[in-house]
């Protein structure tokens, strides 16, 4: 039993290596065919019946993306291991199978569908809104530099509370992960904050929307192969992006700093999802999300303390006594992170695919909505079928290979 449970604790789920496992193409298509299944019909874990007389169990309490990403077909064991491992499961020993909490194998879920369409939307709404609400802490005085410095070390101490409230054991291993998470994340939140001091706030979260493509595409550096659909949304979403930013002139007009900056943003939010995708499998997802979230705020405040005036921590009590910016600074902390991180773990591995990348792309219209009615910023009639455009190549992105893929790929629900 020791043998077959040791590589659990590497890549929380059933692993043995076998001599002939199935071809990586074919055994993936059916753990993301029966991960579907089970997320949409909310399950807390499943087998997968992989070709080749394999199969592989695992949990769904990671997000979907972290799981698609770390699946590999060497996690797969033979017909009599996963028979063996199932009679010693019914008798508790669950704890060494996933580095989340494993009550939620042995008791149903208490988000409900439905529940969880709701929790991902408000999710979806609120980073929404927390793109004016970086533009009025800005335009109201407080740096780029400051607002991290507050931010995040607020945001550390209600995650430090709810690791503590939920018993979570911290690692050194899970610590480190979150070292290298949290440098990519503090990197991501500044280039995003500061851009958007140079462009507007519905460009920032249409081109912020592009996270969702680049996540397949960073995958495919890696080694991993790119869907069709990925590279039809990258099409889209390139079209897009040219007539949000291009204006008439060469080919580079229309782009600013703010819009380079963003993109950037998106690219590293890409990484920072595969990264999540393989440091998930190995160290708790809450230990995680706590220590990145710490080393944000870390960073943010040692390199702000250093800033020359009006970069800095000078200006920020002035700032943070207008009760608009204390409000929008205290939003970002508690709900743009804080409260997005509760609902991701809470409620997003209850979704499939198509209802994530649909309830997911409010983001960027909210932040365009507000941005025009609430900020009465412009936005000519190009620039919004361009913002369409990206939204539609999210959609297409992530929901297309699941509206066919019923069609394809044999059930292999338990």
């Amino acid at each position: 039993m020791e043998r077959l449970l040791r590589p659990l604790r590497r890549f929380g789920s059933t692993a043995i290596e076998t001599p002939k496992q199935p071809r990586p193409a074919e055994a993936g298509l059916v753990f993301q065919s029966t991960l579907d299944a089970a997320l949409n019909e909310g399950r807390d874990y499943f087998v997968a019946v992989l070709p080749g007389g394999y199969s592989v169990i695992a949990s769904t309490c990671l997000p979907r993306e972290v799981a698609v990403h770390g699946f590999h077909p060497k996690h797969a064991v033979s017909s009599n291991d996963l028979r063996k491992f199932a009679g010693d499961s019914r008798k508790g020993d669950w704890s060494p199978l996933s580095p989340c909490s494993m009550s939620r194998l042995s008791k149903p879920s208490p988000v409900s569908h439905g529940t969880a369409v709701l929790i991902i939307a408000l999710v979806a709404m609120i980073w929404g809104f927390g793109f004016p609400a970086t533009r009025i802490v800005l335009d109201g005085g407080l740096s780029v530099g400051a607002l991290m410095g507050l931010r995040f070390p607020l945001a550390t101490l209600m995650m430090v509370a709810i690791i503590r409230a939920k018993g979570i054991p911290i690692t050194r291993r899970g610590i480190l992960d979150g070292i290298w998470l949290g440098l990519v994340l503090v990197i991501i939140f500044w280039l995003q904050t500061d851009g958007m001091r140079f462009t507007t706030t519905a460009k920032a979260g249409f081109i912020t929307g592009l996270y969702v493509l680049f996540t397949p595409l960073v995958a495919v550096v890696i080694g991993q192969k790119v869907k069709l659909a990925s590279g039809l949304g990258a099409l889209i979403a390139a079209y897009g992006m040219y007539l949000l930013v291009h204006l008439q002139g060469p080919w580079w007009s229309g782009w600013n700093r703010g819009d380079i900056e963003i993109l950037l943003c998106a690219i590293l939010c890409g990484i920072h999802i595969v990264m999540m995708g393989a440091f998930t499998r190995r160290s708790e997802a809450w230990l995680l999300a706590g220590a990145q979230v710490m080393i944000c705020g870390i960073v943010s405040v040692a390199l702000t303390v250093f800033l020359p005036s009006p970069y800095g921590f000078q200006k920020a009590f002035a700032a943070l006594s207008q009760w608009p910016v204390a409000i929008a600074a205290l939003y970002l902390a508690l709900g743009s992170t804080v409260f997005a991180f509760w609902g991701q773990a809470t409620a997003q591995t209850r979704l499939g695919p198509t209802e994530s990348a649909v309830l997911f792309s409010l983001e960027p219209v909210v932040a365009a909505t507000l941005s025009v009615i609430w900020l009465k910023e412009p936005m000519s009639l190009r620039q919004a079928i361009g913002g369409a455009l990206i939204v539609v190549a999210m959609i297409v992105s992530e929901a297309l290979p699941y509206m066919f893929r019923a069609i394809t790929v044999p059930d292999t629900r338990p």
